[in-house]
């Protein structure tokens, strides 16, 4: 297949393009460098497409706070132009958005489940799975919307906990590593397992579907980060500085059974198989955090 990526060069989309092109299909690739996917016709160079992945978007969710106006203007219009682009040519499009549940009213936590946007960023996926849903009903187009949990592996920004955590363990300078609170629990799924789901969003289907994508286990931070430090073979000590982020969650899992049954998806890695992989794989991640 002649697959197209948005967000190809991000953390998720360079792995995505790796695999497709490893499993013998051709991937057309649409980032930064390529132009301004706001545009309306920024997509209209790429010819024979058979299928698209929409990652391209912002995502630091402090920042969305201090310009909400480019996280709309960019999530938005630029999911406006790929369904578009997809609408006119009759091409499956499969959408990353993100967890957006807020506090869970029940655990595990189903796609059913009411949902929440906290924050600019949070509003723009919102905003971008309504238009998904409308093009599905109203264009009778083929879309599929992966919403994953704590992804996590080498490549992801250190504003992110996990990251944030393993250069506190790679770095000579610390000798403490500190985290605001190890109390809440999330599920954490390494990145290649999201990749895996994505890969199986190829499979043929008809209108919207929405998966999550997890694992269906939590985690406290103080377990994630005792396992990192365990297999990571580094005896710093460790402490909690109190602080806690204002509407902090204190537990949240996913509900995996509907990409099981649909996508046959199922997680490869457990934490400690993930952080391990992380760690033998990131000779030059060390480099980038030390």
């Amino acid at each position: 297949m002649r697959i197209l990526v948005t967000g190809s060069e991000g953390f998720i989309g360079c792995r995505l393009c790796a695999r497709l092109e490893a499993n013998a299909h051709t991937v057309v690739s649409f980032d930064k460098k390529h132009g301004d996917l706001t545009c309306e016709n920024a997509l209209d160079k790429f010819d024979d497409v058979d299928f698209v992945y929409h990652l391209a978007a912002r995502t630091f969710v402090p920042e969305s706070w201090e310009n909400p106006y480019s996280f709309y203007e960019n999530n938005i219009m630029g999911t406006v132009t790929v369904l578009e682009f997809c609408r006119q040519r009759g091409i499956p499009l499969a959408f990353l958005s993100t967890y957006l549940y807020g506090a869970p009213q029940m655990l595990p936590i189903e796609e059913a489940h009411p949902l929440s946007a906290p924050s600019p960023y949070h509003m723009s996926k919102l905003s971008c799975e309504s238009l998904c849903k409308f093009y599905a009903n109203t264009y009778q187009m083929n879309i599929r919307v992966l919403r994953p949990f704590n992804v996590y592996g080498a490549g992801q920004s250190d504003a992110f906990l996990l990251p944030k955590i393993m250069r506190q363990i790679l770095s000579p300078e610390i000798q403490t590593i500190e985290i605001f609170d190890l109390s809440p629990k999330r599920d954490y799924i390494y990145i290649e397992d999201v990749i895996g789901a994505m890969i199986l969003s190829l499979k043929q289907w008809h209108g919207l579907e929405i998966f999550n994508i997890g694992t269906g286990i939590s985690i406290s931070v103080k377990e994630a980060l005792e396992i990192m430090l365990r297999e990571t073979g580094c005896k710093k000590s460790f402490r909690e500085t109190g602080e806690r982020r204002s509407g902090e969650i204190d537990d949240c899992r996913a509900d995996i059974s509907k990409a099981e049954k649909i996508l046959g998806f199922t997680p490869e890695f457990s934490f400690a198989d993930g952080i391990k992989k992380w760690f033998l794989e990131a000779e030059n991640e060390i480099n980038r955090f030390i």
